[in-house]
C-alpha cells in the first residue's frame, strides 16, 4: 500500500451468491406484506396518510415480525417500502377507491334504505 490508497478486499464467489440469495429472500419478504401494509394504511388514508412511523408503530401493535424476528422501526418499513416500490402505491390507491366506494354503498343504503313491498 505504497500508493495510500485503501484496498478493497476481493469478493469470492460465494458471497455474490449469498448477496444476491439475501437480496432475493428480502424481496419475497416484502412481497409477503404487501397485503398487510395495504391494509394497515387503508384507515389513515382519510387524514394526511400513514408515515413510516406510525407505521412501524401499527405494523408491531399487530405483531408482525420483521423478517429477522424483530421490531418494526421507520427505516425497516422505509426500506420495505423502498423494495416494494411504485406497483404498491398504484395498488394502494385502488384498494382505497374499492374500500370508499364500498363505504358510500353501505352510507346510501343506511341514509335511503328500500323499502319494497311485494
Amino acid at each position: 500500500m505504497a500508493s495510500g490508497k485503501k484496498q478493497i478486499p476481493k469478493r469470492g464467489p460465494y458471497e455474490i451468491v449469498l448477496a444476491q440469495s439475501n437480496k432475493r429472500a428480502a424481496q419475497e419478504y416484502a412481497e409477503s406484506l404487501r397485503p398487510i401494509i395495504i391494509e394497515t394504511m387503508l384507515p389513515a388514508r382519510s387524514g394526511k396518510g400513514m408515515g413510516p412511523k406510525a407505521l412501524a408503530a401499527a405494523l408491531n401493535a399487530k405483531g408482525i415480525p420483521t423478517a429477522r424476528d424483530a421490531q418494526w422501526h421507520p427505516e425497516t418499513v422505509r426500506r420495505v417500502l423502498m423494495r416494494l416500490g411504485p406497483s404498491l402505491k398504484q395498488e394502494f390507491k385502488e384498494a382505497w377507491l374499492e374500500d370508499s366506494l364500498r363505504k358510500m354503498v353501505a352510507q346510501i343504503k343506511e341514509d335511503f334504505p328500500l323499502n319494497v313491498k311485494r
